[in-house]
């Protein structure tokens, strides 16, 4: 039996909490290393610090959300060395925003101005509620799940950003890092709201590019990649229930180890060997 419930958690309120299983929690357990991975994760996880912001990393991100979804400008443009006391002096005259250069500042504006001019993106952005946590329990295990965009028809939005510019490759980035299962994942936490059970509504991606010219896109997200997403979904739970029962969790490329490293076939064609010459 799942249930749920929406909290009023800030973002950073989010991601200072460390013990409920997330997504992302969720496609370690059947990946790569599984269940090892998954359990070194969430012993070594810490809260996230918001005092550094750097150009890869997840505060720029939360950042990026917060201004394209919400339109909240929480930074200030310094080429300051962060750390230093110009940097700290011009933060705290800044009321604690964070410091950005100003690549970093011209790339959130491009990216939400490229959003905004989208009818579609906007669209969604302006009928929908945005950033809603929900706080879920299935068979057991807590779980969390944070919703960037939720439409008042129940239909599931993520905001995603990359250095790709066309559906091809988007469609190869839902696939390398699994956002079919973060899809799925989102889909049954709100599942788990009882005045959303049993509904169903679409759901998809809002996309945009990290790079001059910025160009913006909502693109929904077929059925056969949500039944690929509830699968691995299904799988991982399965995992984690079997790991919890044993205290067991393995490494799963440990059961690779008598296999050869082949070379694959397009790097085999690519270097013009034949079947023949192999």
């Amino acid at each position: 039996m799942a249930s749920g419930e929406f909290v009023e958690w800030t973002v950073r309120d989010y991601e200072t909490e460390v013990e409920r299983v997330r997504s992302s929690d969720v496609k370690l357990l059947i990946k790569d290393h599984g269940p090892a991975q998954f359990k070194w994760v969430r012993e070594n996880r810490k809260p996230l610090s918001m005092d550094r912001v750097d150009a890869g990393g997840k505060v720029l991100g939360i950042l990026a959300h917060e201004y394209i979804i919400e339109g909240k400008q929480e930074w200030f443009v310094s080429e300051s060395r962060q750390g230093s006391k110009k940097w700290a002096e011009e933060r705290a005259e800044n009321g604690g925003k964070f410091a950005l250069k100003q690549s970093q500042h011209d790339m959130l504006v491009g990216q939400r101005d490229a959003v905004m001019k989208n009818p579609e993106c906007r669209r969604i952005i302006e009928e929908s509620f945005v950033e809603k946590t929900i706080l879920f329990e299935v068979a057991g295990i807590e779980c969390k799940a944070r919703l960037d965009l939720l439409g008042m028809d129940a239909s599931i939005w993520d905001l995603k950003t990359s250095r790709f510019t066309t559906r091809t490759k988007f469609e190869r980035q839902i696939i390398d890092y699994g956002y079919d299962t973060s899809m799925a994942f989102y889909q049954l936490a709100l599942a788990c709201i009882p005045e959303y059970e049993g509904i169903s509504a679409p759901c998809g991606h809002i996309y945009v590019n990290k790079e001059e010219p910025f160009y913006a896109y909502a693109w929904p997200l077929h059925e056969s990649f949500l039944n690929v997403g509830r699968h691995q979904i299904k799988r991982a739970f399965g995992v984690l229930e079997e790991c919890l029962a044993t205290d067991e969790w393995p490494d799963l490329l440990l059961e690779t180890q008598s296999a050869e490293v082949a070379a694959p076939d397009w790097y085999l064609s690519q270097q013009g060997f034949r079947e023949q010459n192999y």
